[in-house]
């Protein structure tokens, strides 16, 4: 019965001690932690690493010799690692670079993991080469040597993620990194080559389930746009790319406010404008009221406070995905702005990403200041719940980035988000979207959770066919 360190059973409480001759390799607290709270016992044989497999190292050629990076050759970083087999890369090299330069090329089949990356304080990023690549510094290849496959050494990195990262991750004060030594030295399961394909074939074909419900999700979840534009009875304006298109006047009388630039009137602008003048509509500052309720960052909480993040504001759907409990001491000073529960938050920066949420959250939560929050709905003529769905229009993220400024992060201004027209149909209506919009969420949620389940379940199968259940 071999015994490895893998699968995770946390002590009772974080105080332990070890004697100095059951130190391994490494002397800090966290590592050794990592390997007393481990232990998974197979059935199987286990090798290292570095007995299993070659590894090889990758490089990058010159970024000054723009040839060189006009070829037809895949060039992995780490920026690639979006699904376990890799088929394509965003950047491609030249064979003149391959020769120039100190990357290499792995063969179909290869394993290639970031072995350098910020990702690595959560994540140890693998992928399978489904033709020759090339590849970067912070990337490296293993080629099979043994009697277990690349695919099964992926899927096992993937299973046992959480579990081998603080055994082969050294964190320092720049960016992580995969502590070599560590990584050579790691035992790894080698049932039987039989075994090791059908848990293979196990997990792609669950990754495989999992990717189609969540394109199915991402697929109901696209079409809200076009059924609420529809039922606002707003049909977008096509753009014009070409140089005719492109081109425009204007008269200094049209020329409106403080912006004399050319980009905020630019014909595909305009045309929206007229389209949403031709069904009712407000502008937002005429029909809410802006909160400027602020923290002082030293009431309502005590130790930590409740802190959300843009980036933790899913995209797809508007929902708060986590909310962080930060210390008070190391509050940043952007956050300041004050949620409570039914608020609307918008973030400013970089609008038409459409970081929007409805806060469903009780009590109180902490934003930055780079949210507009909206609490207060003037009159009766619309709801809190189908504004929040109009803010994250098409049409409406369109004229937030009209009215943006800035380059690499362009942001809008509160006085210029009041700006936006809102259209809108009776209440009745409203409430009828509402619904059927809130059904489109909850079946898309259920896609979501049903994708989750699939890879966990496959998961749990692949854990207990390598334990030798």
């Amino acid at each position: 019965m071999s015994q490895i360190s893998t699968e995770t059973n946390i002590l009772n409480g974080r105080v332990f001690k070890v004697n100095r001759s059951e130190l391994v390799g490494r002397w800090d607290a966290y590592f050794n932690y990592a390997l007393k709270i481990s232990t998974l016992k197979t059935k199987y044989p286990t090798i290292s690493i570095s007995s299993a497999f070659k590894s090889y190292s990758g490089g990058t050629p010159s970024k000054a010799n723009l040839s060189y990076w006009n070829g037809f050759v895949p060039w992995v970083s780490p920026k690639d690692f979006k699904a376990l087999m890799l088929v394509d890369t965003e950047d491609h090299i030249t064979e003149e670079a391959i020769s120039n330069s100190a990357t290499i090329i792995a063969h179909k089949g290869s394993l290639l993991m970031v072995v350098r990356s910020g990702v690595l304080a959560h994540t140890i990023p693998v992928a399978i080469t489904t033709k020759p690549m090339a590849f970067n510094q912070d990337v490296k290849a293993f080629i099979q040597q043994a009697d277990i496959s690349t695919k099964f050494l992926a899927v096992y990195f993937q299973v046992y993620n959480d579990q081998l990262l603080p055994l082969i991750v050294k964190h320092s004060t720049t960016v992580q990194s995969i502590n070599t030594v560590q990584l050579n030295t790691l035992k790894i399961p080698a049932p039987p080559s039989d075994l090791q394909e059908k848990i293979v074939h196990l997990y792609l074909d669950a990754v495989a389930e999992k990717k189609q419900k969540e394109q199915q999700a991402q697929t109901l979840l696209a079409g809200i746009d076009a059924y609420l534009l529809a039922a606002l009875g707003i049909s977008l304006p096509q753009q014009d790319n070409t140089l005719e298109g492109r081109i425009f006047t204007t008269t200094f009388k049209e020329v409106s406010g403080s912006r004399l630039d050319a980009y905020f009137y630019k014909n595909e602008y305009q045309l929206l404008i007229d389209r949403i003048k031709n069904v009712k509509s407000y502008r937002l500052k005429d029909i809410i009221c802006f909160s400027s309720e602020t923290w002082n960052q030293q009431d309502h909480f005590v130790g930590t406070f409740p802190y959300i993040e843009i980036s933790e504001i899913d995209l797809w759907s508007g929902e708060i995905k986590n909310i962080k409990h930060i210390s008070i001491a190391e509050a940043p000073s952007r956050a300041k702005m004050l949620i409570r529960e039914g608020d609307i938050i918008v973030s400013t920066t970089r609008p038409t990403r459409g970081a929007i949420a409805h806060n469903q959250f009780q009590g109180i939560q902490i934003a930055s200041t780079g949210f507009a929050v909206i609490r207060e709905i003037k009159g009766n003529a619309i709801t809190k719940d189908f504004l929040f769905h109009v803010l994250r229009l098409s049409s409406s993220l369109k004229q937030m980035g009209q009215r943006s400024t800035g380059g690499n992060y362009p942001a809008i201004t509160q006085e210029e988000l009041g700006n936006i027209l809102i259209p809108y149909v009776d209440i009745n209506q409203q409430e009828k979207i509402v619904m059927r919009i809130n059904e489109i969420y909850s079946h898309a949620k259920q896609l979501q959770t049903e994708a989750a389940q699939i890879l966990a379940d496959a998961k749990a199968e692949v854990e207990r066919m390598i334990l030798g259940e």
